[in-house]
């Protein structure tokens, strides 16, 4: 909320939250704590969810969690797979929500990627090995 503040001095007030964490549990504390603080629009998300299937299972935890308590505004799916397969998951939130009023209230945009390496067969490639590992 301090942030909030300081951006309504400068003159902001079109503002909407974002309290996102790695951790479901924190993640969906966090959204209940600051949706008694405030009416600003919120956007959920479980940052750095994972790969697809881990991801997809975490975000449907988190978001779907806040979604049925009637908190939140927007979503971010935020998966290491493929831009398209990011927007597949959102798209399944709003097909699969009884409340679709809440969901994707504007066309889904096709997320962008921030990756200067190709983390995508990295991160398979160290998958591969702790099943390696595991079956030792």
């Amino acid at each position: 909320m301090k942030h909030v503040r300081i951006s309504q001095e400068f003159g902001f007030e079109d503002l909407i939250i974002s309290v996102k964490s790695t951790s479901v549990p924190l993640m969906i504390e966090a959204y209940r704590l600051i949706s008694e603080r405030t009416d600003f629009p919120l956007h959920l998300g479980v940052t750095e969810a994972g790969r697809i299937r881990v991801g997809t299972i975490k975000s449907a935890i988190g978001i779907g969690t806040l979604l049925a308590e009637g908190i939140g505004d927007t979503i971010r799916v935020s998966l290491l797979t493929n831009p398209k397969e990011k927007l597949k998951s959102a798209k399944k939130f709003y097909v699969h929500s009884d409340m679709p009023s809440v969901m994707l209230k504007s066309s889904p945009a096709l997320p962008g990627g921030r990756l200067d390496v190709d983390l995508f067969k990295i991160t398979e490639q160290i998958e591969e090995a702790v099943k390696d590992i595991k079956s030792l």
